[in-house]
């Protein structure tokens, strides 16, 4: 069984280079890549490296990359592309309106450097106002659902998508969020690195509160990282939570559980 995957994964590997060498200037040419296999080594013995040793041993990791693949390539390349159809649109007059005036506008708009700072924070003017007017924990899920809309993360995560158990029925999936960093662990391990991350983190909340003028930087950031800290210590851990079994709980105890999760979280808000 292991061996089959390790053949499937290797064969799906060097299936996957070929539009890219294509893509490069290469003719395309249907079929598997053997200009990555490594034939001086036997199939048997190892067969990742049969297939992909030649590829491996030329093609180097970029430096800002943990880990380099096909997969990674691919999405370079279609970053690329994309970015040549924005920048595209961007360039040509377009009917005010149209798609291409839209997508034109809408990159430009991020491109725009000088505008970008003379404006400031005043474009999020609405919204810090309309964080500032919340006055009780009532006042949270409409918040959140606010947020949510906008695209800012939220303590709870809800979405539509597939019933895990019946594929053929979409579902209301909810699961948890919030946290500015990574996972549970950046807030709760003792580790020396994670204190120094903790402080890193804790001086760039306040940064950006300077930076939007917003009153008591340090304190909001000591704040933002305590109750962050209190939702860590509530969420699963990365290993939990990759155990489907246990995310998919039935839809009841699903409603009383993140019900519970949104009480703590209102009670933190309150302190």
């Amino acid at each position: 069984m292991e061996l089959s995957r390790s053949i499937i994964l290797a064969l799906g590997l060097t299936v996957a280079v070929g539009p890219i060498s294509a893509q490069n200037g290469a003719p395309r040419v249907p079929g598997i890549d053997t200009a990555g296999m490594d034939r001086s080594v036997r199939p048997q013995d190892d067969f990742f490296r049969f297939v992909n040793g030649a590829w491996a041993d030329k093609t180097l990791i970029p430096p800002d990359r943990a880990n380099y693949g096909t997969i990674l390539m691919l999405r370079d390349q279609s970053q690329e592309a994309v970015r040549g159809i924005l920048e595209a649109e961007a360039a040509t007059p377009a009917a005010q309106g149209s798609i291409g005036q839209k997508v034109g506008d809408f990159y430009k708009s991020f491109t725009a450097a000088a505008q970008i700072e003379h404006l400031g924070v005043q474009p999020l003017s609405a919204e810090l106002a309309a964080i500032e007017g919340l006055s009780s924990a009532r006042d949270l899920p409409a918040a959140f659902a606010r947020a949510a809309r906008l695209g800012v993360g939220v303590p709870l995560s809800v979405v539509v998508g597939q019933d895990p158990q019946h594929s053929d029925v979409y579902a209301v999936l909810v699961s948890q969020a919030g946290l500015g960093m990574p996972d549970r662990d950046y807030y709760l391990r003792p580790d020396e690195r994670f204190v120094a991350i903790r402080k890193a983190y804790t001086d760039y909340v306040a940064r950006l509160f300077t930076l939007a003028t917003l009153k008591d930087p340090s304190g909001a950031a000591a704040r933002i990282l305590a109750f962050e800290t209190t939702l860590a210590q509530k969420q699963w851990d990365r290993a939990k939570s990759r155990r489907a079994f246990a995310r998919d709980v039935p839809r009841v105890r699903a409603a009383h559980k993140h019900r519970c999760v949104l009480c703590r979280i209102q009670s933190a808000a309150r302190r």
